[in-house]
């Protein structure tokens, strides 16, 4: 498991390195998509032979890996949505081996780990903070190997612990699975790979954050062809991930307004919760109106029906202080949620284009007072669930096999198999010629689908 703190070295032509940069993007476009779901990640490269005929680059330790690697760190320079894609789909790919590998390849990762952070030490000029935390993690490092924490099997308790800056350990100390004493959280042998997890994210950050601050990127794109490469990874970014989903065009595939109501039902789950909330009460928080504003873009609305749709229901009374927003499409308030609406379609402003929320953004998310959650899969119960979908009420085994997932930590599944029954459901229904009119992000599995008989349809089709 490489932390990627040494860069590489050594030659490589030019075509070779944008191969390998791209074949790694797409490889983490797909593992981001299909997250969650361990045996859907190992038949990525079976289902995908554009990406198994280059699969050398993602080799662990090798030249190639580290180097298409560091060409990404570069090419996300600049581009915020880009780098956090990033870190989340890197930090993932190293969860992914710490699973797969066995008690000695995780020892060889944490003797390499100290070697380098050793070798940048001594070696590369660094900024303060990346300075500090190299010295935080080579600490942490030795403690790990003195206490003889990897001789325990992955997960098992024992006596052995450690202490190190909470920095480190940041998901353990969110999660509360530590105790954290003169911040210094105190890590246990069952949580050694969570810690590992939460110190490669820790190191990506301060390496992204170091790069952007050196030398090394003005002379990266001081030549012409890696500025072209740089474009074209970028370009390739855009074209293929949309926040955990793989985006369709939406040319040609629209959806008007009036037909949103009678689609609802066929929603992802969370914005199903985000769309009753708003009957219920003709308002959303700042925040979720956010979320669902981009996701009817993302499915083919118009931002000039977009506007329509919050026109209609912000020209009626709310319902008062539970329905957290007061505001009313009367005078200035129209016309700053018209501006608002064109801003997120990248009309205004910076012209930014924005995307709707990924899956594990909304999963990250927790339930507020008077706010609505984001992924429901993991902040309510099966029971709640149940509630929430009326078509579940009367199929136990649907209700058996969602549980199962939400239970070993897999909302994306169990979000899959909601819309995979949803799907069957229109299918029985003699549901007539389906036209496919977008993806939602904020359900990574899915694609909608839209029917292009009398009244038009939206299912939930899984890809």
């Amino acid at each position: 498991m490489t932390f990627y703190i040494k860069p590489p070295g050594g030659n490589i032509s030019l075509s070779s390195l944008y191969k390998d940069a791209e074949t790694r993007l797409l490889f983490l476009c797909q593992l981001e998509q299909c997250w969650g779901d361990m045996e859907e990640v190992q038949r990525i490269l079976s289902q995908h032979p554009n990406i198994a005929a280059n699969s050398d680059c993602l080799i662990e330790g090798s030249h190639k890996d580290r180097s298409s690697h560091y060409v990404l760190r570069l090419a996300c320079l600049g581009n915020g949505q880009f780098q956090s894609f990033l870190m989340e789909a890197e930090s993932q790919f190293f969860e992914y081996r710490l699973y797969l590998g066995e008690k000695a390849a995780v020892k060889s990762t944490v003797l390499t780990l100290l070697r380098h952070v050793k070798y940048a030490l001594k070696h590369l000029k660094l900024a303060s903070p990346y300075h500090e935390q190299l010295l935080q993690i080579k600490e942490a490092s030795s403690e790990v190997l003195a206490a003889d924490m990897l001789d325990c099997g992955k997960g098992t308790v024992c006596s052995h612990q450690i202490k190190v800056p909470w920095i480190l350990a940041e998901n353990l100390v969110k999660g509360r699975h530590v105790i954290v004493t003169r911040g210094k959280a105190e890590v246990q042998c069952e949580h050694l790979m969570q810690l590992l997890c939460s110190v490669f994210r820790k190191t990506l950050e301060y390496g992204i954050r170091q790069l952007s601050e050196s030398d090394e990127e003005e002379s990266f794109f001081h030549d012409p062809r890696m500025v072209q490469v740089k474009k074209s990874l970028c370009k390739l970014f855009r074209r293929q991930y949309r926040g955990g989903g793989y985006h369709v065009s939406l040319a040609h595939r629209i959806l008007r307004h009036q037909e949103i109501e009678s689609q609802v039902q066929y929603f992802p789950l969370c914005m199903q919760s985000l769309h009753r909330t708003l009957v219920k009460n003709n308002r959303l928080r700042h925040h979720a109106r956010f979320r669902y504003t981009l996701f009817l873009k993302d499915i083919g609305v118009p931002w000039q029906e977009n506007v329509a749709f919050w026109e209609h229901y912000y020209s009626r009374p709310h319902s008062g202080a539970a329905a957290g927003c007061c505001h009313t499409w009367k005078g200035n308030d129209g016309h700053r949620y018209t501006y608002g609406i064109r801003h997120l379609y990248g009309m205004e402003g910076g012209k930014k284009n924005y995307t709707s929320h990924s899956c594990s953004a909304l999963q990250e998310m927790k339930p507020q007072p008077q706010e609505p959650g984001g992924c429901p899969f993991t902040s309510q119960a099966i029971e709640d669930i149940i509630h929430l979908s009326p078509r579940l009420h009367d199929t136990p085994h649907i209700q058996q096999a969602i549980a199962k997932e939400m239970r070993t930590g897999r909302p994306n599944s169990a979000c899959k198999i909601l819309l995979g029954y949803t799907k069957l459901m229109y299918s029985e229904s003699g549901g007539g010629h389906k036209q496919e009119i977008g993806t939602g992000n904020c359900c990574n599995e899915t694609a909608f689908i839209h029917e292009s008989g009398h009244g038009g349809k939206l299912a939930a089709e899984l890809q």
